[in-house]
């Protein structure tokens, strides 16, 4: 069913158990009965057409549909607080927000490196920074969720897609290898890494694929004995 109009008053409903955790602090927070905030935000559901919650346990837990909605909400509530400060005569208290995608496959001593100088901008800045698995982030950036996406590897945009990818910088690989070791895969290496063991990470990353193509360049099998 099409979307005329949205229910601010469910939104906020909404918006409040996402943030406090649960129906009941949020009914403490408004001051309304949680037969009303839950059916508030069943209507929510049914609106929209998916469902905003999932049950675990005793818990409420937002499914994806509902964390896509909770950050548009955030916006929303977020400039409303603004626009109440503008007509109140005082500056805009709110920091700028950067939503910012991070593969699970990046590093992040790396990306909190790239990311660290704009939490040192004159204008304060409110990072919120999410996980996941790339294709799961793209989509996240096309519903404008995220601003931007760390990665080990380009993204490709897909159909109907415009996504622009910057090489933001490149980075060696070293073996290391426990001291006891090092003087038996030191001599005659890489060739003396041949049957190994080896800790790599897990296949699919664009890292994985450029140690096993240098491995395989060299005719070297190592022994995997675990992935991460």
């Amino acid at each position: 069913m099409a979307l005329d109009w949205l229910n601010y008053h469910h939104l906020l409903y909404f918006h409040t158990v996402a943030r406090e955790g649960s129906v009941a602090a949020a009914s403490r927070m408004l001051r309304l009965a949680q037969p009303t905030i839950s059916g508030q935000i069943h209507s929510l559901e049914q609106s929209l057409g998916a469902k905003l919650f999932a049950r675990s346990g005793r818990n409420l837990v937002l499914t994806d549909f509902g964390r896509i909605v909770y950050r548009y909400a955030d916006d929303i509530f977020s400039t409303g607080r603004e626009l109440q400060d503008v007509i109140k005569g005082r500056p805009p208290g709110g920091a700028l927000r950067l939503a910012v995608g991070i593969s699970d496959a990046m590093q992040k001593l790396v990306a909190h490196r790239i990311l660290a100088p704009a939490l040192t901008l004159a204008e304060p800045v409110r990072m919120v920074c999410h996980e996941g698995k790339p294709d799961r982030l793209l989509s996240e950036l096309r519903t404008r969720s995220l601003d931007l996406i760390l990665a080990d590897s380009p993204v490709s945009p897909g159909p109907g897609t415009t996504v622009f990818n910057h090489l933001l910088g490149t980075c060696g690989t070293s073996f290391m290898v426990a001291e006891k070791l090092g003087a038996r895969y030191r001599r005659g290496f890489p060739e003396s890494l041949h049957g190994a063991p080896f800790l790599l990470p897990a296949e699919g990353t664009s890292y994985r694929a450029s140690i096993d193509q240098w491995l395989s360049s060299r005719q070297i099998e190592p022994r995997i004995v675990a992935e991460f």
